[in-house]
């Protein structure tokens, strides 16, 4: 599918996403997923919907990387309404805040604490 210049994935989510592979902790993970809201869900969260980083389904956890544009104060209320609505669907939501370009260190903080969340048996 196509995306529009600012719908991109954005590099650190891409070098997360190598990182989680390295660790193996993809199994069912899923990237870039639309969720739709019921009108119901719209009118209390006053949210239309929204294109999670990536999700676990099986273990109902979804992660949201977030980049510069999340960290304008008009976008936080609107992630924290997104999260509020898909957390009452059932959902863990896990929110990554990251400053451009994202660091090493930054990379494997966000993956050992998805491991943690996660709580993967090793063999």
């Amino acid at each position: 599918m196509w995306r529009s210049k600012t719908e991109r994935v954005a590099k650190a989510e891409i070098v997360i996403q190598a990182a989680l592979g390295n660790r193996g902790l993809t199994a069912g993970y899923l990237t870039q997923i639309g969720f739709t809201f019921t009108e119901a869900e719209v009118l209390k969260f006053q949210v239309y919907g929204t294109v999670v980083d990536g999700i676990w389904r099986k273990q109902r956890v979804i992660v949201f990387y977030d980049g510069p544009p999340h960290l304008r104060q008009r976008q936080i209320g609107k992630d924290e309404r997104i999260q509020a609505c898909l957390e009452a669907r059932g959902y863990q939501v896990q929110r990554y805040p990251y400053r451009a370009p994202i660091s090493k260190t930054r990379v494997t903080e966000i993956v050992d604490d998805i491991e943690k969340v996660l709580n993967i048996e090793k063999d």
